[in-house]
């Protein structure tokens, strides 16, 4: 019997709207053999699940995952920065997806620049070293995972988070003590041997952060062999309204490609935006999505 493959990612924050169907966009252009799956939090709005759809994609709504304790209802959602647990918690419900045999899980901030259907013949837990974030890194970068679905390592990980007070210290990828909890430390406090499996280690090129490929001296080069490029630092180019502006923080990250990121960003926004007005939405409407680049 053939197996049951799925692309899976997840909003839980309707200002997210922007960068996330453009990573839809960018996954459809690389002509993928299997569906994509999106996990969605009841916050995200009828309009904006409509406009998801419209990508051709399954939709499931999900609960947030949180440590108890946490109430839910005093919690801005569309703030990125909850102190004590991150939104992005509930992307661990792809552990929890037994309906299919293995699933690649995609952030919303990530933007496909090349086919990678080949991951899923890759190993369970099978990732990118976190190379581009932090220097030193022992661990695994959870915006991209191929991940085999199991009930009993998801309740693991359920269990993990509600080990969780919101007061005590917690071990990042390198090392150091944060007090803020996210799906990377859950992750880490449960695959502690990652690092030790070399089989699991992907190449870069599935995961290139851009914090990284911005210092790269050789950008046209490396950019050709880039599969996965994901937006993971604060320097984003759908939060800036000129290129200039754009170019002027990533100055302080001592770049040498920022107008070429900026400008290939807007043209990849814009034929999202296009695709969007040829499925019959209002181009009014979708000024909203993205100003900056429309």
């Amino acid at each position: 019997m053939e197996n049951k493959y799925s692309y899976v990612s997840l909003i839980t924050t309707n200002v997210y709207l922007p960068p996330f169907i453009t990573m839809l966009y960018s996954f459809l252009q690389t002509k993928p053999k299997y569906p994509m799956l999106v996990l969605v939090s009841r916050e995200i709005s009828e309009e904006n699940r409509a406009i998801i759809k419209g990508f051709g994609v399954d939709i499931l709504e999900v609960p947030l995952l949180k440590p108890a304790g946490i109430d839910i209802s005093q919690t801005n959602y569309n703030n990125l920065d909850i102190p004590t647990f991150h939104p992005c918690l509930s992307k661990l419900h792809i552990f929890n997806l037994t309906q299919f045999d293995k699933v690649i899980y995609i952030d919303g901030d990530m933007l496909l620049l090349q086919n990678i259907d080949e991951l899923f013949d890759a190993p369970d837990l099978s990732a990118v070293p976190d190379l581009g974030w932090v220097k030193n890194c022992k661990q695994f970068n959870a915006g991209l995972m191929v991940v085999k679905p199991d009930k009993a390592r998801f309740q693991q990980l359920l269990d993990i988070i509600q080990t969780y007070s919101g007061q005590q210290s917690w071990l990042d990828a390198v090392g150091n003590m944060v007090n803020n909890l996210d799906d990377q430390q859950v992750l880490y406090k449960l695959f502690t041997d990652w690092p030790t499996k070399q089989e699991l280690h992907l190449s870069s090129v599935y995961n290139m952060q851009i914090n990284y490929l911005q210092r790269s001296p050789i950008f046209p080069e490396i950019f050709k062999k880039i599969k996965v490029l994901h937006m993971s630092c604060s320097i984003r180019p759908w939060l800036y309204e000129t290129p200039d502006e754009f170019g002027k923080d990533c100055s302080k990250w001592l770049s040498f490609n920022a107008f070429a990121i900026y400008n290939w960003y807007g043209q990849l926004i814009n034929g999202c935006i296009q695709l969007l007005i040829n499925l019959g939405y209002k181009s009014e409407n979708l000024k909203k999505l993205s100003s900056i680049f429309y």
